[in-house]
């Protein structure tokens, strides 16, 4: 139970790193790095956290969108 419950957390940060990464990539990719360093949990964080990334991606292109 304490995998899915690590999950829950690291769906929260995504939410947090997706929206420092609409303010710069830059900083995202630093993010990347630091999801790393916690290894143990970081690891299958990381896995769903790439997947969050992707579609991070194709939300910022909507954004752009509903910027017009």
């Amino acid at each position: 139970m304490r995998g899915p419950v690590s999950g829950v957390s690291g769906s929260a940060e995504g939410v947090d790193g997706s929206a420092e990464g609409n303010g710069g990539s830059a900083e995202g990719v630093d993010g990347s790095a630091e999801g790393n360093g916690g290894s143990a949990e970081g690891v299958d964080g990381s896995a769903k956290g790439n997947g969050g990334s992707a579609e991070g991606v194709a939300g910022s292109a909507e954004g752009n969108g509903g910027s017009s």
